[in-house]
Parts: C-alpha cells; structure tokens; sequence
C-alpha cells in the first residue's frame, strides 16, 4: 500500500476496518511512515525526498530485480 499522508493512512484502515499487521507499505515521508507504523503497517519504502516523484522512484528501486534493469 502506498500512502502520501497521515491522513491517507488513517483513513485507509477506517475503509478497511482494520490495521496494517502485515501489509507492507511505501510512505511519503518519516511523519507517514510513523503513522502508518503505529497502525501496524511494515513500512518499506521511504524515499529521501518527501516528493510524489521520489516515492515512485523508490518503489520502483525496491520492486528491482537484484542487479538492476528490467
């Protein structure tokens, strides 16, 4: 699950009805990632840059073969 907010995180397990106990997750930056870890989320992806752009580059890295290239 990707979340660009607290708010997202929050209103993500609202929807569901539920915590994050093991759901990995991508977050924005450290204020969401702490949200989405106190809901019990695995956070895994936490780019350097608090930017859409670096979120999904980040992503991308994480879901990368070893070595690189597709």
């Amino acid at each position: 699950v990707t979340f660009t907010s607290s708010s997202t995180v929050t209103n993500f397990c609202d929807l569901i009805g539920a915590s994050g106990k093991g759901v990995k997750a991508a977050a924005i930056g450290p204020i969401t990632a702490a949200t989405a870890a106190e809901r019990g989320f695995e956070v895994v992806v936490k780019p350097g840059k608090y930017t859409i752009a670096a979120l999904t580059e980040a992503i991308a890295e994480y879901f990368a073969p070893a070595g690189g290239g597709t």
